[in-house]
């Protein structure tokens, strides 16, 4: 085991004595807070060893529609300018008795109040396919390096079969952006085969009879082969099916969860960190977590960046309140959320509620709503 070092940052900027509040993971809830926090009261010290890929971005860098430097955002500059200690490390493991977190250099940090921003991933099966490149939708940088693998495909001038699985939001803007990437590179709609797995239920199953005909025609009109999942409770269950031979890309857009280490914390496997209504992780008085990370009061949020945005003020609050023994503020899930599917060719679907709207409006919508969060929080050009 590597020998223990001890930290406890104290920027220039705040007293020697000042309480510290440790932040993991720079996700949406989090560089609210890099921006927000009172660093001239505080020590703050952000551990994240990578930059932040925006997720309302992943369908249009798979695409090449957008450069993958234009969706992802380092804080290291923005901890700069505002007093912030930046380490690049993994979390490994929280001691909430000794106020520490472990990181995987060994290095000891102590923390006042901790918060934790983890983000989501996807599971892909250990049981592989012969001949089959498996992939999952997050981490995001996966999906450029499906991405770059498809580009030096599409030289060899031969027929590529990919399977999406997954029919909900993210399975569907895969596909599409499997579909434009190949006319971006000349491939034509034979060469290259998408077909997509959906439950029984069909897509999006609780959006209206009408929405789901207009998206299935759209997904048709892209040639893209929609077919229900013969094995609905996930694969691998048995053998293989005959619908996976000769696949080369077996792409996995279902089942988001937190990552599988949750630092030792109480947590509700697939479904996160477990926290109350006031982002507090189970148990404990000054430790909390937000977005895609936390299953919220036993109650399931949609892994959707609404949730961590909405979540950065009440978390910003409760931080500093536990610190000045003030009231905390509960979150309040909003009951409805707008989401806006990315459907390549200038076209989105959005979503808010029962209702929707589809074509270029919404696609232009997205853009602009994707394009004002990143210049928002991107300082470090």
């Amino acid at each position: 085991m590597p020998a223990v070092n001890h930290v406890t940052a104290s920027p220039s900027a705040c007293p020697d004595k000042a309480p510290r509040i440790l932040l993991v993971g720079a996700g949406h809830s989090h560089l609210h807070l890099i921006k927000h926090l009172d660093t001239s009261r505080y020590s703050v010290t952000l551990i994240e060893p990578r930059a932040f890929w925006y997720s309302g971005s992943a369908s249009a860098m798979l695409a090449g529609d957008i450069n993958a430097r234009d969706m992802r955002i380092d804080p290291a500059r923005t901890c700069r300018q505002r007093g912030i200690k930046l380490i690049r490390q993994r979390a490994m493991k929280v001691t909430p008795e000794r106020q520490c977190l472990m990181l995987g250099n060994g290095t000891e940090v102590y923390y006042d109040v901790l918060s934790m921003n983890l983000g989501s991933m996807v599971q892909v099966p250990d049981h592989r396919l012969p001949n089959t490149e498996m992939w999952g939708v997050k981490p995001i940088s996966r999906l450029r390096s499906l991405h770059n693998r498809l580009r030096r495909q599409f030289s060899e001038r031969r027929q590529i079969n990919i399977v999406v699985q997954g029919g909900g939001a993210s399975g569907i803007e895969m596909a599409c952006a499997l579909r434009q990437l190949g006319r971006h590179h000349g491939v034509d709609d034979q060469r290259l085969a998408i077909t997509l797995l959906h439950s029984a239920e069909g897509l999006l199953p609780n959006t209206p009879s009408t929405c789901r005909n207009w998206l299935a025609k759209c997904l048709l009109e892209r040639e893209i082969q929609l077919k229900a999942n013969p094995n609905p409770h996930g694969y691998p269950h048995g053998a293989p099916t005959a619908l996976l031979e000769d696949v080369d890309h077996l792409l996995f857009a279902t089942g988001l969860q937190t990552p599988s280490d949750t630092l030792g914390l109480p947590s509700a496997r697939k479904h996160g960190l477990l926290v109350d209504h006031q982002l507090r992780v189970e148990g404990q008085n000054n430790i909390f977590a937000a977005g895609d990370c936390i299953d919220f009061a036993g109650q399931e949020l949609a892994r959707i960046g609404v949730h961590g945005v909405r979540q950065g003020p009440v978390l910003l609050h409760n931080l500093q309140a536990v610190l000045n023994d003030q009231p905390l503020q509960p979150y309040q899930p909003p009951e409805q959320a707008l989401s806006i599917l990315n459907l390549g060719a200038n076209q989105a679907l959005a979503l808010y509620g029962r209702h929707w709207w589809g074509g270029r409006l919404a696609s232009h919508w997205k853009s602009w709503l994707d394009q004002r969060f990143l210049e928002h929080h991107r300082v470090d050009r």
